[in-house]
């Protein structure tokens, strides 16, 4: 979808979107038709009740393990997969033709999903479709040029991190009800390769300027 930029192109290559109007669009969905697909090595993930057993005879240690997801065989991926769900709104980790796993993401209904619009640096102004559920993680990050962001009036989560290190951001007003925070995919998993997307798990507004970021406000 125009606006959509890759993950690992996100400092070098940004959007020449300024203006953009969705108020009547429609979401259309298909999970073979990813808008991004990511390599999972970029990924790691911590199994935070992994259990390890030892020898015959002594118990088995429960714990913490991170997991690079581009280093897991094909029984290792289905292993930890039985313990994790590895998909949520707009993405999900599953194995492809080469049996290498990838991070696909896809549109779903009444959601504006991860990264659609990461990087759009002229985007100053957008009306989202009023059908709009939910908009989830890193969205609109480092969109530069927003100020003010109107959401629709039947909003009613946005995901932590949806617009982290929109420097320029002042306000995101909402019509009706504050939406709720939620986490979404840096919840399961973290993307190692970029720092800066690391731990992002800190509210919708992180990294933006404390002095002139006021967050969610009544319209």
């Amino acid at each position: 979808m125009t606006g959509a930029v890759d993950v690992t192109d996100l400092y070098i290559r940004p959007g020449r979107l300024s203006h953009l109007d969705l108020e009547d669009a429609t979401f259309v969905t298909d999970k073979n038709m990813p808008y991004m697909q990511n390599d999972a090595s970029g990924y790691t993930y911590t199994e935070t009740s992994y259990r390890q057993y030892g020898s015959y005879g002594t118990p088995f240690v429960t714990g913490s393990k991170t997991f690079n997801m581009g280093d897991l065989s094909h029984d290792e991926w289905k292993k930890i997969r039985r313990a994790r769900v590895f998909k949520g709104k707009g993405f999900a980790v599953k194995e492809n033709d080469d049996s290498k796993l990838v991070v696909d993401f896809t549109l779903k209904k009444g959601c504006i999903p991860p990264y659609l619009f990461a990087n759009c640096d002229n985007l100053q102004f957008i009306l989202l479709p009023d059908n709009t559920k939910s908009i989830e993680d890193a969205a609109f990050a480092y969109c530069n040029s927003l100020k003010y962001v109107v959401l629709p009036a039947n909003l009613e989560t946005v995901t932590e991190g949806s617009f982290m290190q929109c420097y320029n951001l002042r306000k995101v007003f909402y019509l009706s009800k504050c939406p709720q925070t939620k986490k979404g995919i840096h919840g399961v998993l973290k993307v190692s390769t970029i720092d800066r997307l690391n731990g992002i798990c800190d509210g919708a507004f992180v990294g933006n300027n404390s002095a002139t970021c006021k967050g969610f406000q009544k319209y």
